[in-house]
């Protein structure tokens, strides 16, 4: 933190100024660093309804003629509510110890079990639904959760955790190719609409579902 002086005064306003233009370059940087990330991911899809016990691996689609391996279970394009991709790790994109990133997780998985628990002060949330998902790069691996729900609802969570954004998975009828949309939540400027196949595990250390976040950088 710079400590003004009124000695100091011309010098640290135009200190001052450097230093915005610096703060203004250096967050358009990350947004374009973030947005980057997240248009490049890969995701992993974790006991998904049709899909117990076998991971789902998605990828980029590279071009419009790769379909890839189409696993995109029928229960999951039956949902009720559309699907959303969050997480409660490095708020804002500013990245967390592990620890915190899994006490931060903790927390929202419980308000996940919350929204889909049967109650009869909760019939209007009864057909939500949620599993565990990763996003991942060859260096990184960030943990998090697939929701389906009411878009209000995703979105109060991803401000409650303070997220830079979401993701939002849109299923067009049947196709193998799914729109991967990202949605700015306290970040802007990151949207990136990315479609996205079925794949193989990428042969990533990170793509492990037991992968230890003391492992990579995130």
């Amino acid at each position: 933190m710079v400590v003004h002086r009124p000695f100091l005064l011309l010098l640290s306003t135009n200190r001052r100024s450097m230093s915005a233009s610096s703060k203004i370059s250096n967050v358009t940087d990350r947004q374009k660093e973030l947005g980057t990330r997240w248009a490049e991911s890969y995701d992993c899809w974790v006991n998904a309804p049709g899909s117990v016990n076998k991971p789902i691996y998605t990828c980029p689609q590279t071009s419009d003629t790769e379909f890839g391996t189409n696993e995109w279970p029928q229960e999951v394009r039956e949902l009720s509510y559309p699907i959303f991709g969050m997480t409660a790790s490095n708020p804002r994109g500013e990245e967390w110890t592990a620890h915190r990133n899994r006490q931060a997780n903790s927390m929202l998985q419980q308000e996940l079990e919350d929204l889909t628990k049967p109650s009869d002060n909760n019939t209007k949330n009864h057909s939500s639904c949620w599993w565990h998902g990763l996003g991942f790069g060859e260096t990184w691996q960030e943990k998090g959760f697939i929701v389906s729900c009411e878009r209000t609802t995703a979105m109060d969570l991803a401000r409650k955790y303070e997220q830079a954004a979401v993701y939002e998975f849109v299923f067009p009828d049947e196709e193998p190719v799914v729109l991967r949309k990202t949605i700015p939540v306290l970040v802007p400027n990151v949207e990136a609409d990315v479609r996205i196949i079925t794949c193989p595990q990428p042969p990533f250390a990170t793509s492990r579902t037991d992968f230890d976040d003391h492992e990579g950088s995130v």
